[in-house]
């Protein structure tokens, strides 16, 4: 799994256990403080593959900061490598080093799985807020994510949540001063319940000020527009699957191609990262 721009897995966490009853499954990590760009990453992921694939070894992590992490192995199968099959998932902009690694080696990519890929992100307006994030004020950097929330979840579902926590609570705390009437978010109780209600909702926006520092998201985002313009460069999607054998190379054979079956999982309300 290559994580979005949290680069620890943290958005996928909660269902690597039910991927455990099927996949070995191995998380790249990112740490906050990695500066590598689109194409070491690519690379890092492919290092990594070429030990799974490789019959007398394992996945092995080259020098630096971002390795793979081992999260789930099911008991009775190869944990130690073997030529396995791989599926190579990537979400946001995990989606897009996922995508750059099966157009560079596709021999080490058996199924590839894009989540929101995040391969329209030089058509949004990111690239243009990106470089000024690092001269935000911290108390101004922490509130990004809760003005985002329109963004990250829907509006309505959020507002008619909120109402109806509201209306409990308020109904909860009537008294002889409070009649059936009175609008929920009139009373202390219902505001407190509205609140309640949307920091169940999303309780990890509060934690993404310290999960990516303002320095490390404008990193990422322009790790996005280097990925955007490796995938999307003229040319790129027709040669997908291509792969030229260095050994053959050498004494001039065609160029092999390879299919990678593929699966993209997009959403057409997908506002943040396109």
């Amino acid at each position: 799994y290559v994580p979005g721009l949290d680069g620890t897995g943290f958005a996928a966490s909660s269902q690597f256990a039910s991927l455990h009853e099927d996949f070995n499954v191995s998380c790249l990590n990112v740490p906050v403080n990695d500066r590598a760009d689109f194409s070491t990453l690519v690379q890092v992921v492919v290092q990594y593959l070429e030990g799974i694939k490789n019959p007398e070894g394992e996945g092995k992590n080259p020098e630096g900061a971002a390795g793979f992490e081992p999260r789930t192995r099911r008991t009775g199968t190869d944990a130690t490598g073997g030529n396995r099959v791989v599926y190579l998932l990537g979400e946001s902009m995990g989606g897009l080093v996922a995508l750059g690694v099966a157009q560079q080696r596709p021999d080490l990519v058996d199924k590839l799985v894009l989540v929101n890929p995040g391969s329209s992100f030089d058509r949004s307006v990111w690239p243009l807020l990106g470089p000024w994030l690092p001269s935000l004020p911290e108390d101004v950097y922490k509130a990004v994510p809760y003005v985002l929330a329109p963004v990250l979840f829907d509006p309505p579902k959020l507002l008619e949540g909120a109402l109806k926590a509201a209306a409990a609570g308020a109904v909860g705390a009537l008294n002889s001063t409070t009649n059936a009437t009175t609008d929920p978010l009139q009373t202390p109780a219902g505001v407190a319940a509205a609140l309640a209600e949307l920091a169940n909702l999303f309780p990890a926006l509060g934690q993404l000020s310290s999960i990516i520092p303002r320095n490390t998201l404008a990193h990422r985002l322009k790790i996005l527009e280097e990925g955007c313009a490796s995938v999307n460069a003229v040319g790129a999607l027709e040669r997908f699957g291509d792969m030229e054998d260095m050994e053959s190379s050498k004494k001039s054979s065609p160029t092999k191609r390879q299919t990678i079956k593929t699966l993209v999982l997009v959403s057409t309300n997908d506002n943040l990262i396109p």
